[in-house]
């Protein structure tokens, strides 16, 4: 089990998770920096098993399959989630999954895919992140521009959801100023505030 710093870590990582689904369950998990963080595959792999092996890593926000009518296993974990559910407007030919994975590799050469339904999810899981990757840049590129610590996670994740970049990006400026006020508000009369260090988001 998770100690409480680690459930706390964890529960604030959003998550991208490929599921190949069927006797043979393939899983993915990749962050929205498209690292690959855990690649699987189990016999008989049932909901309760996958939703506690989520629950290590984070809080999954894009449930991702590789085929346009994504499967009923599919839409019920993304309901348990209330994540979005991605799937490609065809269905992933080998070659294109192929293709996918030696991009990977190129940046994450360490990634061991042991079969095709590791092979199914992980390419999933990444097909899902390049498609919101372009957004993903220019948040990055805005958020440079601030002096002050924003959650570049949680704005992603307000943009998968349908903000604009813009509007997440002032959402997270409120949350963080409003945080960092709070905690200016708290400090005892006569502590010096050096900095406000302990409301930054890693």
């Amino acid at each position: 089990p998770l100690n409480a710093s680690e459930q706390s870590q964890a529960g604030a990582r959003p998550l991208i998770i490929g599921l190949d689904p069927g006797t043979w369950t393939g899983l993915a998990i990749v962050d929205l920096n498209g690292v690959p963080l855990l690649v699987k595959s189990s016999k008989n792999l049932d909901r309760a098993e996958i939703l506690l092996l989520l629950a290590r890593f984070g809080r999954p926000v894009i449930i991702a399959t590789d085929v346009a009518s994504p499967p009923e296993s599919v839409k019920k974990l993304a309901a348990v989630f209330k994540a979005i559910l991605y799937s490609p407007s065809r269905d992933l030919s080998n070659d294109e999954k192929d293709l996918l994975l030696e991009s990977l590799r190129r940046t994450y050469p360490w990634i061991k895919v042991s079969d095709s339904h590791e092979r199914d999810a992980l390419a999933s899981a990444y097909k899902a992140f390049l498609s919101y990757a372009d957004k993903f840049e220019q948040v990055e590129a805005y958020v440079s521009k601030f002096s002050i610590p924003l959650d570049v996670d949680r704005i992603k994740e307000e943009v998968i959801r349908g903000k604009t970049i813009a509007e997440a990006i002032e959402e997270e400026l409120e949350r963080t100023i409003s945080s960092n006020d709070s905690i200016e508000a708290e400090v005892s009369e006569g502590t010096e505030l050096h900095s406000p260090r302990s409301s930054e988001k890693k």
